[in-house]
């Protein structure tokens, strides 16, 4: 997977800060996955230093485009999702079994992975285009 620079969160900061990004279709590209196939998604994180951890609250609204169940062509979905995750060292005790953990000479991490995956569980579960508009081909082969 691509560095992605504005999902990187630095280690090393002291004080709490806000990240503004928009994603595009070049950022579900560089990942290995094939779920998502492009889009425009406006993420903020919120990253606040606690206790030994990076706690980062995750904000994102937008479009992505996906393949649809019913006749594989790409379709548009809306995401809007909040969620986080925390980031600590892998020597410290502070987090839970849920904490990404880092080796100690680590001074930033790419939480990109986990912002894709916080949109993929924002898409609902059918995902097909509105009725009468899949392709008029493959729809009379699933609607006979």
């Amino acid at each position: 997977m691509a560095t992605t620079s504005p999902l990187l969160i630095d280690l090393t900061a002291r004080e709490s800060r806000t990240v503004e990004t928009t994603l595009d279709d070049a950022f579900f590209a560089a990942l290995d996955q094939n779920e998502i196939l492009g889009g425009q998604v406006s993420v903020s994180l919120t990253v606040r230093p606690r206790a030994g951890l990076q706690q980062v609250g995750i904000s994102l609204s937008g479009t992505v485009r996906t393949q649809c169940d019913r006749c594989l062509a790409p379709v548009e979905m809306p995401v809007e999702a909040t969620g986080e995750c925390s980031i600590g060292y892998e020597s410290d005790e502070a987090g839970d079994d849920d904490t990404i953990r880092v080796s100690g000479r680590e001074t930033a991490c790419d939480i990109a992975w986990q912002v894709y995956e916080t949109i993929v569980l924002a898409l609902p579960i059918a995902r097909h285009h509105a009725e009468g508009e899949c392709d008029p081909e493959v729809a009379g082969y699933i609607c006979e």
